[in-house]
């Protein structure tokens, strides 16, 4: 018997009849066995081959002529006529259909560290909401106290949320599951409805009480347009202030085992970066530092271990002020860590600015705010993150001139982790050779710093850059000059095998300045860096059409949802066509004269843009035309929108978005601009709202340019950085 309910088959027992009998008179039989009125009608069912049946149509032919195998015996499944509304499965045919799209999925909860999770078998046809449904009816809650993320199967994490609005199927959320690997989906239960958080931001933080002994980790739920101070006012709701509290909180940022303020209270929580090398700390102002004079200021204190850089506790703001004795100081540390007095006597402290120590023997010392600021005439300390570039091509020596740009933008700003190029390998060109590339380019003009040769290394700005010219990545010496990074710009490393060969002496990661195979993960900075983690050893920038059409759609697809796109890139010449007509690997046409004509190619842009961003894999595709210009491209991206928009309201959330979060990647242009004006700019994609049209409210052609030379080694570089800022 067929229960719908419990979407279950129930055995009823064996009956043993003539083969003459006709099968009405086994109605009654069956019914009595379910438990069923007498005259309640069934739908009658043939097990023709396992888990396939077929309905009986006929009841009053005898069994022999009904049934197909009397010999050794048949298979009757039944049910009731009277169909059950609200089931997912209605009837005993939908439940063996549904036997072939059945597939074991592993829930693990994201908040607990090493949960195990819980297998299900389920429907890979079944919608979000049953999908909820049946998670919710396992741990025992509401379907809309839970939200679901996709497997990041690279890493093994949870990806982005999923919307409760999700019209896929089970199916969907598992595609990129890997073949052999066990399926898996994360959840969390939340203390508010799912479908309310379309309008809000999930936020964790950590809270810090009076004591620095106490922290803990909240949740909170701020509108996803709000600012800063609406994350405090939500924090309130969920503390308890004790007796004599200030009732005021204030919003910090740790990083690398420091504490500063974090953000003003009126910025965006959009401008907030969450990543793991950050933690966002909401912590009670103490009265005493509830207004800061002219002559006091708030510094950061961290307790440190004999060994490097290694702490214990939590770091903190303290106050201190012009001229008091430092025995005071010490006095409400001693408070704020709550350390017996003998066991504070063993402590010393020293001010650490800017690089330099200075170590404070005893309580004699007079607080000189001074001495917690850099020195007016002091050299610059950076923090230097050595990377070696493979191939000196267009990018490679782009990747070069952007890490001095940023060597010198951090000595006059403030400290960052900047790439210090040490190591460059390019078995076609001598050191001579490179720097006659490197200061002298057509497109980008002359390098504005010093470049000579010296023996067989390039000394740029008055640093010293080793030059080798191996061919087999596994022979580049990099143990000579110690990178720990290695960009590739020779296009030849498309998946890990190939790729980790870069992987030796003290190079521990590769960062691809091209697409790569489905086994390397691409990123694109501004668009999905987060989910960046350090057990990649191999990654890809993606190409720099991708990079100029993934922060567009991300946009789009945001705040519309694309249903399926087209793009084409007009693109600017690439060194790997010809000058004149001659022959070419990929096809006839790219090897026809690049300045005297223009070549429709192929391009993986558009189709990347599902690895980006799965919710759109096989939504996109596209192709190039290549056009004789130098530099400077363009993408043309032709949508349907799932929700209906006013041209106008797309260029708004366009506008907001580069004004907003994606500042410095995506920007936005009412000009009417050519491709030669936005040469050396940096940035990602430049949305041209006049350029663009729409046919209706969901059909629209959007245009962006894009430097393919200098913004994508601008994002090469950035990436570089966040790379380094994770292992912090």
């Amino acid at each position: 018997m067929y229960d719908p309910k419990q979407k279950k088959i129930h055995y009823c027992g064996h009956s043993y009849l003539p083969v003459t009998s006709k099968l009405s008179e086994l109605v009654p039989l069956l019914n009595e066995r379910a438990g069923f009125p007498p005259d309640t009608e069934l739908v009658l069912y043939e097990e023709i081959r396992p888990n396939m049946i077929e309905k009986i149509t006929n009841f009053n032919e005898p069994l022999e002529k009904v049934l197909d195998e009397l010999m050794d015996g048949d298979i009757i499944l039944f049910e009731k006529e009277e169909r059950e509304e609200f089931s997912d499965l209605p009837t005993c045919i939908d439940y063996f259909k549904d036997l072939y799209y059945r597939v074991e999925v592993t829930f693990v909860d994201k908040c607990t560290p090493n949960d195990p999770g819980f297998t299900m078998e389920l429907s890979q046809r079944m919608t979000y909401d049953q999908l909820a449904r049946a998670v919710a009816q396992r741990v025992g809650t509401d379907p809309y106290l839970l939200q679901f993320f996709k497997c990041q199967n690279y890493k093994d994490s949870p990806g982005h949320p999923l919307r409760c609005t999700f019209e896929g199927t089970l199916k969907d959320l598992l595609v990129f599951s890997k073949p052999k690997a066990p399926k898996k989906i994360f959840y969390q239960q939340l203390s508010i409805r799912v479908n309310e958080l379309e309008n809000k931001k999930q936020f964790k933080c950590i809270y810090v009480g009076p004591s620095v002994l106490e922290e803990k980790e909240i949740i909170l739920y701020p509108n996803k347009r709000g600012t800063v101070s609406d994350l405090l006012e939500e924090a309130k709701k969920q503390i308890e202030f004790g007796e004599g509290s200030t009732g005021k909180l204030r919003f910090t940022e740790v990083s690398c085992n420091k504490v500063a303020m974090g953000p003003k209270e009126d910025t965006p929580l959009d401008h907030l970066v969450i990543n793991a090398a950050k933690i966002y700390r909401i912590e009670e102002v103490p009265r005493d530092e509830l207004h800061i004079q002219e002559d006091e200021m708030l510094i950061s204190c961290a307790h440190f271990q004999k060994e490097v850089f290694s702490t214990f506790g939590l770091p903190f703001l303290l106050k201190i002020k012009q001229g008091e004795p430092f025995s005071k100081v010490k006095e409400r540390i001693q408070k704020r860590l709550g350390v017996p007095e003998k066991e504070f006597e063993k402590y010393k402290f020293s001010i650490v600015a800017m690089g330099r120590q200075q170590v404070l023997q005893d309580d004699e010392y007079i607080v000189n705010l001074a001495d917690f600021r850099p020195l007016p005439n002091q050299d610059f300390v950076v923090v230097m993150v050595k990377i070696g570039v493979n191939g000196f091509g267009r990018i490679g020596r782009l990747v070069v001139r952007r890490c001095f740009q940023k060597l010198k933008e951090a000595k006059c700003s403030s400290n960052e982790d900047v790439p210090h190029v040490v190591a460059i390998n390019d078995p076609y060109l001598s050191a001579e050779h490179m720097a006659n590339l490197f200061k002298y380019d057509s497109t980008h003009g002359i390098y504005q710093g010093d470049i000579t040769v010296i023996g067989s290394c390039l000394k740029v700005d008055g640093q010293i850059i080793d030059v080798t010219n191996e061919k087999a990545p596994e022979k580049i010496p990099w143990g000579k000059s110690c990178p720990k990074y290695v960009v590739d710009a020779t296009g030849l490393y498309k998946s890990y095998d190939k790729a980790s060969a870069l992987i030796h002496d003290t190079a521990e990661r590769v960062l691809l300045t091209y697409p790569s195979k489905d086994d390397v993960p691409m990123f694109v900075f501004g668009v999905n860096q987060d989910d960046y983690c350090n057990e990649l050893k191999v990654v890809s920038n993606a190409s720099c059409t991708t990079n100029c059409l993934a922060p567009l759609v991300k946009v789009i697809h945001e705040n519309f949802k694309i249903e399926c796109g087209l793009m084409t890139t007009i693109h600017a010449v690439t060194p790997s066509q010809n000058t004149l007509d001659g022959p070419a690997k990929k096809n006839y046409r790219i090897g026809r004269g690049a300045f005297q004509n223009i070549i429709p190619s192929s391009t993986g842009a558009a189709k990347a843009i599902g690895k980006i961003m799965p919710d759109l894999a096989g939504k996109l595709t596209g192709i190039a035309a290549r056009v004789p210009v130098p530099d400077g491209s363009m993408v043309d991206l032709t949508v349907v929108l799932d929700t209906p928009a006013d041209y106008d309201l797309i260029k708004c959330k366009v506008k907001e978005a580069a004004d907003g979060p994606m500042n410095g990647i995506l920007a936005y242009t009412d000009e009417e601009i050519v491709s030669s004006d936005i040469i050396g700019d940096s940035r990602s994609s430049i949305f041209d709202a006049g350029a663009g049209v729409a046919l209706t409210r969901n059909f629209v052609k959007l245009i962006a340019w894009y430097d393919n030379e200098w913004g994508y080694a601008c994002r090469v570089v950035d990436l570089l950085k966040y790379m380094a800022s994770r292992e912090c």
